[in-house]
């Protein structure tokens, strides 16, 4: 008898002990599946900038950005920051690691490495400049200048580049068709 009563002390304090140690969230009704994640509920999560008097300016890591309206200039500066830019005539990216897409783009600079840059629309891109190493660039139109001050750097781009300068090592650019 007293063993019994003994265990069931132990496993009294045991079990008030370790009640606040485990959190368990279960489903109102297990019999509903999980709500997918749409479209419309990932762009709630985005921050969203809209451009003032022509420019926007983003600088915080670790979050992902919609930047709206008809930039004339978007500035990125940091590392590890998600952008969409409706439409900006230059990108500005100063910082490691940054993933940037963007409707229509002017113009590009790069300073930094392993950024990404993407344009979704068909339109000519008057200049790429990059000074950094594994920076990628993609483009759905002609591009008038790149410039590559650094190693290992793609351009991906559907049309041509019609001057091109690279100073640096096994950088690539491809046609895409």
């Amino acid at each position: 008898m007293k063993r019994t009563l003994a265990a069931a002390s132990i496993a009294l304090v045991l079990s008030v002990s370790l009640a606040g140690c485990i959190t368990v969230n279960l489903p109102a009704d297990p019999a509903q599946p999980a709500p997918d994640v749409t479209q419309e509920s990932y762009d709630d999560a985005r921050t969203t900038i809209a451009c003032t008097d022509g420019t926007a300016l983003v600088n915080q890591a670790g979050t992902d950005y919609l930047v709206t309206g008809n930039c004339e200039t978007v500035t990125i500066e940091g590392a590890g920051i998600d952008v969409h830019v409706e439409n900006t005539n230059a990108l500005v990216v100063r910082g490691d690691g940054n993933d940037v897409e963007a409707a229509k783009l002017g113009s590009v600079l790069i300073n930094g490495q392993d950024n990404e840059i993407s344009a979704t629309e068909t339109l000519a891109v008057a200049k790429i400049e990059i000074a950094g190493n594994g920076n990628d660039v993609s483009t759905l139109g002609t591009i008038d200048a790149v410039v590559l001050n650094g190693n290992e750097n793609d351009i991906e781009y559907v049309g041509e580049i019609v001057s091109l300068s690279d100073n640096g090592s096994n950088n690539r650019t491809e046609l895409n068709e």
